[in-house]
């Protein structure tokens, strides 16, 4: 699989480029710095009051409309697909390190077949809307050294749902949609991804 940049006019169908405003972007990177990449795995946190108190939050809420929302983070070490998710909302992606990121696109249906997703690579700065109708899930990381986003959502997105829905089995928390490759274990989420689990050595960089 080739990753293109995001420049590609095949990014259309997933999202658009925004143009992030330089002081938000450098604000950010700076209180970034001080939030660590964990050791192993990734983290991923909805709220983070060091990017939230500093304009950005009022920034995003404005791209959003004015909806209420949410600026948090996802730092770690993923190399591989695993799963995919996609929410009634549009998300927002700011790339603090170079990452990449498996995109594909709705319906589902009884199964989603890897081979239908694309790869794309986000510099450093270069800030992005998902469209609702956009499957995705963590950023890959490009070395060792591991990735930092940040994540912008409407409010209580991905938060833990308050009775779990029996119609909806792939409802996995608040406003997020989810299902999993055979080869990645999350308990209540259902193995719908067909295909090869790709990884970064499954991608050719750009």
């Amino acid at each position: 699989m080739k990753a293109k940049y995001i420049t590609s006019k095949d990014f259309s169908q997933y999202g658009c480029i925004i143009d992030i405003d330089k002081d938000i972007l450098s604000q950010l990177n700076i209180a970034m710095e001080s939030i660590s990449v964990p050791s192993q795995g990734n983290e991923y946190k909805a709220n983070e009051e060091k990017l939230a108190t500093i304009g950005a939050l009022d920034y995003f809420t404005k791209l959003f409309g004015e909806l209420q929302t949410q600026i948090g983070y996802c730092n770690g070490h993923n190399i591989a697909l695993n799963a995919l998710e996609y929410h009634k909302s549009s998300e927002i992606i700011v790339a603090i390190t170079d990452l990449i990121l498996l995109l594909g696109t709705l319906p589902i249906g009884a199964s989603y077949h890897s081979d239908n997703l694309q790869a794309f690579y986000l510099k450093k700065g270069e800030c992005i809307e998902m469209y609702a109708t956009t499957l995705h899930f963590s950023p890959i990381a490009l070395n060792q050294s591991g990735f930092k986003s940040i994540i912008v959502l409407p409010f209580s997105t991905n938060q833990p749902l308050e009775s779990q829905s029996k119609n909806d089995k792939r409802l996995f928390a608040i406003n997020k949609w989810m299902i999993r490759h055979k080869d990645f274990e999350k308990d209540g989420v259902e193995s719908a991804i067909l295909g090869k689990n790709y990884t970064i050595n499954d991608i050719i960089l750009p």
